[in-house]
């Protein structure tokens, strides 16, 4: 498997360890957080027509529709880290880590 192959979350899961695990779950919610605010920032986004030409007019449906295809695709990317990061909790209480450690360190 390279690195650009998508994993599961079993996958990332029995990559972690004790001694990982709380950085793991630091970087995978910081992304979702990241991931959750670019996309506040597309709400309400759409692509204008360029111009008055008659194409424009036309065009302007489809670009709208590849724009909302890219947005599913990363809202459904963070739903994946957001499960990754629960599932990440309860294997860093599963390591016996204390519940404290693990709120603060995947608190983003």
């Amino acid at each position: 498997m390279s690195s650009s192959d998508p994993q599961t979350c079993s996958d990332l899961t029995s990559q972690v360890s004790p001694d990982n695990v709380l950085g793991v779950g630091r970087s995978l919610a910081q992304q979702a957080e990241d991931i959750r605010a670019a996309l506040q920032n597309t709400l309400g986004c759409t692509v204008g027509p360029c111009g008055e030409d008659p194409i424009s007019g036309i065009a302007t449906p489809v670009f709208d529709e590849k724009f909302a295809a890219i947005i599913d695709r990363h809202v459904a990317h963070r739903i994946e880290l957001e499960h990754a990061v629960t599932s990440l909790r309860a294997v860093a209480a599963s390591y016996r880590i204390d519940e404290a450690a693990i709120e603060r360190s995947f608190r983003v």
